[in-house]
Formats: structure tokens, sequence, C-alpha cells
């Protein structure tokens, strides 16, 4: 299926125009029309064998469910669109034992949906076996005004991590230092694909690149201190 070129959506901006999908019990979904609540969006499809991916992923969710702030909510929309229809997501869900108003599996016309994804760089395309789907991963945050806050590829994301970007975006006390290691992460991921390295390459880079900036800005600040004192 050719896709139209769409923009990656960045942090502060909002998703462009309203995209319509069907959730798990087939009912109408439109992704402006929010209540006011915080969002956790991921990409998943019913049919992934692979256990560190997709099914990592909605395991995270069906952990982080019980714990989210007062109307935020869960959201993953499947990247199999023609397999993946309300009846298939509602026995997913049910699998994991998905509470529909907490969180949601979303479906829809498959271009539309497909399009959709690309927005956070989730690309598809056909694995070497019937059913199967080469994807990319991420998990998007969305505060109370439906405006991106963070972006993080992959999937070595922490369900802490993401429940304290939901508290953040829903206006109360967070973890720092969860939302902290959040940011590392998506760093890491940045420069390992910088670098042509693999995620698990990711995490280690993240940390060292990050302490060399602390101890460069130890260091100046060590410096200028050492200059006002003489």
């Amino acid at each position: 299926m050719l896709l139209p070129w769409v923009p990656t959506v960045q942090i502060g901006e909002r998703v462009p125009g309203n995209p319509r999908f069907v959730d798990q019990d087939g009912r109408a979904f439109a992704w402006r029309d929010n209540d006011g609540g915080a969002r956790a969006l991921a990409f998943i499809y019913t049919r992934c064998a692979e256990t560190t991916e997709c099914p990592a992923v909605s395991l995270k969710f069906e952990e982080m469910q019980a714990h989210l702030p007062p109307g935020a909510r869960l959201i993953e929309v499947t990247i199999d669109p023609a397999h993946d229809t309300p009846p298939v997501l509602h026995l997913y869900a049910k699998n994991y034992g998905a509470d529909p108003t907490r969180w949601e599996m979303l479906t829809g016309d498959p271009a539309a949906v497909l399009t959709f994804a690309k927005r956070f760089n989730i690309i598809v395309s056909p694995g070497r076996v019937p059913g199967q789907l080469v994807h990319g991963e991420a998990i998007a945050v969305f505060d109370r005004n439906d405006r991106l806050v963070s972006l993080t590829e992959g999937n070595e994301w922490q369900p802490d991590q993401v429940l304290a970007e939901l508290r953040d975006a829903s206006g109360e006390r967070s973890n720092p230092f969860a939302r902290l290691a959040l940011a590392f992460e998506n760093f890491g991921v940045a420069c390992g694909a910088a670098l042509g390295l693999g995620d698990a390459w990711a995490r280690p880079i993240a940390y060292i690149v990050s302490l060399g900036m602390l101890a460069l800005v130890a260091g100046t600040a060590f410096t200028l201190l050492r200059g006002l004192r003489r």
C-alpha cells in the first residue's frame, strides 16, 4: 500500500486533522473527542508472535491501567487493521484484562490507520511469513490539551516511567527520576539511530553521553568558581 508522505508529530504539537477509528466494542472514535485527560499511545497487532514486542507492550499497559491518574487513558492502535477488526480486538483486550473505560484498542480504514502510524515513525512492511509484520515501535504521551509531550521509540521503556509522564501531563506531581529515565531512553535510541547501532546499545550510549555532558558542565562550573575566588 502506497501511503502519502506525512510529517512526524513534534513535541508540543497536536496530531493534524481529526483521525477517526473504531474501538474494540465497535464504537466510533475520533481523536479530537478527548475528555480532557492525558493519553499514552502505542502501536501493536494481535498476531504478533514476538513476545518481546507487541505482547510485551500490552503487558506493560495491563500493569499501568490500575495506576493511571484521573481521566488518563491508554490507547493501542493496530497496525494490521485488515485483520484486527473490532471482534478480534475485543478478544485481545479481554485476554489482557483491558478496562474499556481506561484502555482502548483502535482499528479502522487501513490507509488512515497506517498513515496515522507514520506520524509517529511507525513504518510497517510484510514479514517473511503470512500474517507477520515488520514494524517500528514507539510510545507517545499527550497532555490534557492533546499536545504531544514525549515520543519514545522502541519498547525498552518501563511502566513507572510512562506513568510518571502521564501524571505530569495530567498536572499532578510525578517522579522526576522516572521521567528523566524515560528521557534518557529516548535520547539513547536517537543516539543509537544516528550511529547506526541497535537498541541494545541505545541505553548505554544515553548514559555515557549524558554523564559526559554532566562532567563537562561540572568541570566548567568548577573552573569558573576557582576564577571567581582569585
